[in-house]
Formats: structure tokens, C-alpha cells, sequence
């Protein structure tokens, strides 16, 4: 597995909680601030799961261009307060759409698993659809919208295709030896 939906989880949710702090959004601060310690948890420990060279040199990438993201968020909350906002609803765009880019070769390769976990996908809907809800009728948040709605898009689709996929070889299960069809 790739780090970066673990990275990309630490540092939107880091940024988004400290832009709550900032304004005294609690709704938005509680959820990421526990967003954060468990990205950040997952995040540190990846090395310790990661299986091969390619992958641990994007998560040493991905994981110090992290810090320093996070830090000029930090940096920036009182002078530019919607720096960290907006750089976390783009950062949680990515994180919502990690799938986007392997969709057509999970269609092609017969493949669900490229599209990540299926828990992940629906846990991934589930919490988009939720803040989608909240930051477009309870607090209204064009950032944390934003974000969420394209999680929402592409998060559906992951299972989409995954529901394809298996229809598909639930319909190549149904023959018998030589292709013909099971009566």
C-alpha cells in the first residue's frame, strides 16, 4: 500500500484542525485533531510494514514534505488564516481521490484490490458524506465542502467498479468446462 493516504490523512486533518482552532469551530476541530494523532500514528509506523524500496522512498518524501507543510501551516494561522485551509481542502482532495488514477486498471485487470481496501472506500464515503452534510447545512465551509464532495464522487465510484468487477466474475463463474453456460 501506498503511504499517501496516511500522510495526506495527517496533514489535511493537522491543517483543518488548527484552521478550526483558529476560527472556534469545534465540530471541525474534535474529529480532526483525532484525524490527525491517528494519521500521524499510522503515518510514523509505516516504515516498520513497508515492503519495498520504491515505497519507503515515497513515504521519506511524502512524510518530510509533510512536516514542513504542517509547519508553515503553523506558522501562518494568525497572519493568512485560510492559507491552511485551503491548502488542507486541496491536500484532502487528493486524500478523498486516491483511487481516481487506478479505476480504469482495476476495470481492465479484473482487480478490486488496486483501488485499496473496501473498508477504506465505504469508511471513506461514509465520513465524506457526513462532513459534506455538515459543512453544507450546519456550518457552512466551502473548504471542508469542497474537499469532501470530491471524496464523496470518487469514493462512490471506487465502488462502483468494484461492484463491476465482482458482477463480472461472478458472470465468467457461471460456466462449465468449455464455456458453456450453467443451466
Amino acid at each position: 500500500m501506498s503511504p499517501l493516504p496516511l500522510t495526506t490523512q495527517m496533514v489535511s486533518c493537522y491543517l483543518f484542525a488548527i484552521y478550526a482552532y483558529h476560527f472556534e469551530m469545534w465540530a471541525l476541530l474534535i474529529p480532526n485533531s483525532v484525524g490527525f494523532v491517528l494519521g500521524l500514528f499510522f503515518a510514523s509506523f509505516y516504515p516498520l510494514k513497508v515492503a519495498t524500496k520504491s515505497l519507503m522512498r515515497q513515504w521519506e518524501i511524502q512524510y518530510g514534505l509533510s512536516v514542513c507543510i504542517m509547519v508553515m501551516g503553523a506558522t501562518t494561522i494568525h497572519n493568512i488564516p485560510y492559507l491552511s485551509s485551503s491548502i488542507a481542502a486541496v491536500i484532502g482532495f487528493i486524500m478523498c481521490s486516491y483511487p481516481l488514477p487506478v479505476m480504469q486498471q482495476s476495470l481492465s485487470s479484473g482487480n478490486p484490490e488496486l483501488l485499496g481496501s473496501k473498508y477504506m472506500n465505504s469508511a471513506m464515503l461514509i465520513c465524506c458524506s457526513a462532513w459534506v452534510i455538515h459543512s453544507s447545512i450546519i456550518e457552512y465551509d466551502i473548504f471542508v465542502l469542497s474537499a469532501n464532495t470530491a471524496g464523496v464522487v470518487v469514493q462512490g465510484a471506487a465502488l462502483v467498479v468494484r461492484f463491476l468487477i465482482a458482477r463480472n466474475s461472478n458472470r465468467s463463474d457461471c460456466t462449465v468446462n468449455e464455456g458453456s453456460p450453467l443451466l
